[in-house]
């Protein structure tokens, strides 16, 4: 049952106009869907894009190379053009510390794919035995060691990259393709720790032998000295 939208008058499910006024029941059904199209509490909001396969239409997860469901392969698939137009100009940067100032100050977006494209790109860009080399001359003040210069920018990746694991983390740790982002991301960040320790061990035991060596010299000096008084 339902009432006219001219008159209020009851109408029968199966009539076609109203028996009051003779308004047409269809224009009530037109005015009725019009009503539930513009009502604010019936809105939904969406964010973000959803990647449809072009062979069938069904949703494609993140950096996918085929369609699950038809198996379609994708190719000639386009980076972010935010993380594309940031690689462009990292690489047209000459100035090590204007690298790593663009580094640390670049927002990344926050969509799974953009997030995902970051830490690729920036596990891609640090050499974990530059690094460890470079943290070693870094601790030098003074020195003139070109690699001093390495470590700014390695070290502005390094830190770009577990800020951005940690994100992806908190966002997306628990879908299905999170685990091997995780792998390229924790894989990095371990061979740049066992780099790290290797070098403080090999420093370490450089200036464990030049102090045997300066003790070996002085004991020496002494002897020669008693030998020759």
């Amino acid at each position: 049952m339902a009432y006219c939208v001219s008159c209020g008058a009851l109408i029968d499910d199966d009539s076609v106009f109203c028996s009051k006024c003779g308004r047409s029941v269809r224009s009530n059904e037109n005015r009725n869907k019009d009503t539930s199209v513009h009502n604010p509490e019936n809105k939904e909001e969406f964010e973000g894009k959803l990647k449809k396969c072009p062979g069938c239409g069904s949703i494609v997860k993140s950096f996918s190379v085929f369609c699950e469901a038809c198996g379609l392969e994708f190719r000639d698939t386009k980076v972010s053009s935010r993380i594309g137009e940031f690689e462009k100009q990292y690489q047209s940067t000459q100035s090590p510390s204007a690298k790593a100032s663009l580094i640390q100050s670049f927002m990344v977006p926050n969509t799974k794919e953009d997030i995902y494209e970051f830490i690729l790109l920036a596990a891609s860009n640090i050499d974990p035995e530059e690094y460890g080399r470079a943290c070693m001359a870094n601790k030098d003040p003074m020195s003139l060691n070109p690699l001093r210069k390495t470590y700014v920018v390695q070290n502005a990746w390094l830190s770009k990259l577990e800020h951005t694991y940690n994100k992806a983390k908190l966002c997306f740790g628990t879908e299905s393709d999170f685990p091997h982002i995780s792998s390229v991301a924790e894989s990095k960040l371990a061979e740049v720790e066992k780099t790290k320790l290797k070098q403080e061990r090999s420093s370490k035991n450089k200036s464990i032998a030049l102090a045997i060596i300066g003790c070996f010299l002085f004991v020496f000096i002494i002897v020669m000295a008693l030998v020759f008084s």
